[in-house]
């Protein structure tokens, strides 16, 4: 053109900058501009455009900025188009509050937003996941009269995708077809793939059907979605199903179609069907890959099936299909949970290629081999020996270190790692501050774990749910229990959902302390947020009611750990019966037992035995004797705790006849009476008076073969020094002589003073907490 004297105009300038900016030479561009200028030619707004466009694509929005206020310092800025192009800039680095001040800047400029001005914003959005803001965006384009084009649907639908959200992108596809946008086959094979991660396999296949409906004919993506949606259930049936289909449609398969379809069969538990499979597709080419072998490795692996896994690494070295670094890791990890860490590394030394390294990942599951089997001096000479090979430990081997040793309790090594990767340069993730924290709240360092949470949160990283756990674990451990609730509360206003063993934790520890009306109200909003209690906490929450002679409460926990699938035990009936029995509630007690055998948890005779023994624990003794006989007459077996309540209940009101024709009403319901059963007896019998006949029952006791023990003695003891016998003392000395139970001094001047010496030494056996009654007396 400057041969012949032709003068390049704003139009031959305008295509030179835009063709510089599409190849990235955005400084030859901007070159040309001044060139522009400097040969008289005034850049018009598409000069200035294609720069400013060409500078927001590369990100380079400094530079773009500057453009655009010399735009406006011409008067070029003439319709939205120059404004959306840095909308858009600054859209897709992220800074989307930036671009929405841009909006609202142009709007008081006088220029309305089109469909690509507002498709731009919505996309930062998508992707900033803010959806509050895109539905926003939405509503301000149809009170505008905006309909959004199939471009717009289909960017919701992706970023709804990429969200799992799949009902929101059902949704939008719905509203897509009824305004009469056409679909294309990307956004059927994103809705398929999403439905399929969303584990709805059938719904995906249905979709397909519906596509073939509409005139769009699945590809191979489609098919390898829905193949590994199936395989990854599980069900291999379903995932050859579709495989068929796909070669009858005309799709070729690939390593990945075959990767998915083993994989159902490795995940339906048919190790050896997989095998073979794999055989038979050996020689299609290009059919396996090192991910399929990695795929039937890791299964047989985790099976337990340790000899395959190394079969078919040595397969993959005869077939030349290259190890990689996760094929190791996947036998190491094998080798390490059967704890064959020695056999690991030498099958591993035979077959690896030389080109394959041990890396991060394979050293961190070696480390984690050696500090499940307790091994943490290995593990620690094994780190030693990978930084003395120049190797640089990454955030998940000192997360496995930093975790192994905490656990142990070794908080000096712990601190060692922490410095250690401060010198590497490795910055702590949330899984560190998380191991860190949990480690120290265990220890009750309560001021390191929350240094550690401030540390993190100036470092913009945003605690999760195991992070608030740790902290109020901590705050648990020092009985804060007030400031746990409130970082609960945090939590939750936060958007972080305490799970059940966070509130359970809190649950526990304010029933322990008493603080009954703050459990229940931790267990109300467990209710709302829809999350179950564990049994754990079930117990400790009716346990707590109890102490406070909450017993209707309790009652309602019980029919929720019912409710639940929780089968409370039988001491949780007892406990309740008895305080009902005790506030005088004993139709609540009967009806209680009532439930008890309805809901099968015990039979009758142990719900009856239940009421015997709480009404005699009441002194109502005439109640239970009279529930007692009707048990007999129905042809039920009292349990022998229910005989020996009721003894007792007899023996404290003197009705010691009516407790000796229990014990033979006892013998003949074939219940043979234990020593617990004799002892109430002979304290009865000695409180009577009816010392003769206690005798009685302790020679019965060593005939039976039973040992009396040391409350026998004691009661005996007592009666004996009470009446003065002289006979009966000298055989009691010389049982408990006998037994070892006491040992005779020479110098014990008369019977009364060894039998006091005796009851001195048996209630030091029995720790007991009262002073000797006759202390005063041998001192006198």
């Amino acid at each position: 053109m400057l041969t012949f004297e032709l003068r390049p105009n704003c139009v031959t300038y305008n295509t030179l900058m835009d063709g510089n900016c599409k190849n990235g030479s955005l400084s030859a561009a901007l070159s040309l501009l001044n060139e522009m200028e400097e040969k008289g030619l005034e850049p018009n707004e598409i000069s200035y455009g294609c720069v400013l466009n060409g500078f927001c694509e590369a990100g380079e929005l400094d530079a773009a900025t500057k453009i655009f206020e010399a735009m406006r310092g011409k008067g070029l800025l003439k319709n939205c188009v120059v404004y959306t192009m840095l909308i858009n800039g600054f859209c897709k680095q992220g800074l989307v509050f930036q671009a929405f001040r841009l909006l609202e800047e142009m709007f008081r400029a006088g220029f309305d937003a089109d469909l690509v001005t507002y498709s731009a914003l919505i996309n930062g959005f998508c992707k900033a996941r803010m959806p509050r803001y895109t539905k926003e965006m939405l509503g301000k384009m149809h009170r505008i009269g905006i309909v959004p084009n199939s471009t717009l649907y289909a960017t919701l639908i992706y970023n709804a995708c990429k969200e799992d959200n799949i009902v929101e992108a059902m949704k939008l596809y719905s509203y897509m077809n009824r305004a009469g946008h056409k679909s294309d086959l990307i956004t059927c094979s994103m809705l398929i793939s999403a439905l399929c991660r969303c584990g709805k396999v059938d719904e995906a296949r249905d979709f397909m059907h519906h596509m073939a409906e509409i005139g769009l004919v699945p590809d191979s993506v489609c098919f390898d979605c829905l193949i590994n949606g199936y395989g990854s259930k599980g069900d291999s049936l379903g995932a050859f199903a579709i495989f068929d289909d796909m070669i009858k449609q005309g799709c070729r398969p690939s390593a990945i179609t075959y990767g998915s379809l083993l994989k159902g069969l490795c995940r339906g538990g048919n190790l050896d069907l997989a095998e073979n499979y794999l055989h038979l597709i050996s020689g299609i080419p290009f059919a396996t890959d090192t991910i399929t072998y990695n795929t039937l490795m890791a299964a047989t692996c985790r099976a337990g099936r340790l000899e395959d896994g190394m079969r078919f690494c040595n397969d993959m070295v005869e077939r030349n299909i290259s190890l990689d670094n996760y094929s190791t890791t996947i036998l190491l990890s094998g080798f390490c949970r059967k704890g064959k860490l020695l056999s690991a590394l030498s099958s591993l030394h035979n077959i690896m290629d030389s080109e394959v390294s041990m890396n991060c990942v394979t050293y961190s599951s070696l480390f984690s081999g050696l500090i499940k089997e307790g091994q943490l001096k290995g593990a620690y000479y094994l780190f030693e020996e990978m930084m003395e090979e120049g190797m640089h430990p990454d955030v998940i081997v000192f997360n496995t270190m930093i975790d192994g040793f905490s656990r142990a309790g070794q908080t000096h090594m712990v601190d060692k790692f922490v410095s250690l990767m401060q010198n590497e340069g490795v910055s702590p993730d949330l899984v560190t501050y998380n191991i860190l924290i949990h480690g120290y709240s265990k220890k009750q360092l309560l001021w390191k774990s929350f240094n550690l949470y401030k540390t993190m949160v100036g470092k913009s990283i945003v605690p999760d749910k195991l992070t608030y756990h740790a902290l109020i674990l901590g705050l648990c451990e020092t009985g804060m229990l007030d400031i746990g609730v409130k970082f609960l509360e945090k939590m939750i206003l936060g958007r972080i959902v305490p799970d059940s063993l966070t509130f359970g934790m809190l649950v526990t520890r304010l029933c322990d302390k008493g603080e009954m009306s703050k459990s229940l109200d931790l267990v109300h909003c467990m209710s709302c947020l829809g999350i179950s209690l564990k049994e754990d906490a079930y117990n400790a929450l009716r346990n707590g009611l109890n102490r406070k002679g909450g017993f209707r409460e309790s009652h309602m926990v019980i029919h929720s750990m019912i409710e639940k699938g929780f089968k409370p035990k039988l001491s949780s009936f007892i406990t309740l019966i008895n305080g009902k029995l005790r506030l005088g509630d004993g139709q609540g007690a009967f009806r209680l037992k009532d439930e008890m055998v309805k809901q099968n948890f015990v039979p009758p005779e142990v719900a009856e035995s239940a009421i015997v023994r709480g009404l005699c624990k009441c002194r109502k003794l005439e109640e239970a004797i009279l529930l007692f006989e009707s048990m007999l007459r129905a042809g039920m077996v009292p349990t022998i705790a229910t005989f020996t309540s009721l003894i007792h209940g007899s023996c404290r009101e003197s009705k010691l006849d009516f407790a000796l024709t229990l014990r033979d009403v006892m013998e003949r319901c074939g219940l043979k009476p234990d020593v617990i059963v004799y002892n109430v007896l002979i304290t009865g019998l000695c409180g009577g008076g009816r010392v003769d006949k206690a005798f009685e029952l302790y020679e019965e006791i060593k005939q039976r073969k039973l040992w009396p023990n040391v409350t026998t003695y004691v009661v005996l003891v007592d009666a004996v020094i009470r009446e003065g016998n002289p006979i009966k003392g000298e055989m009691l000395l010389k049982d408990l002589t006998d037994r070892g139970l006491i040992n005779t001094k020479s110098n014990m001047k008369g019977l009364r003073q060894s039998l006091m010496h005796a009851m001195r030494r048996l209630n030091f056996l029995r720790k007991c907490k009262k002073e000797v009654v006759y202390q005063n007396e041998e001192e006198s």
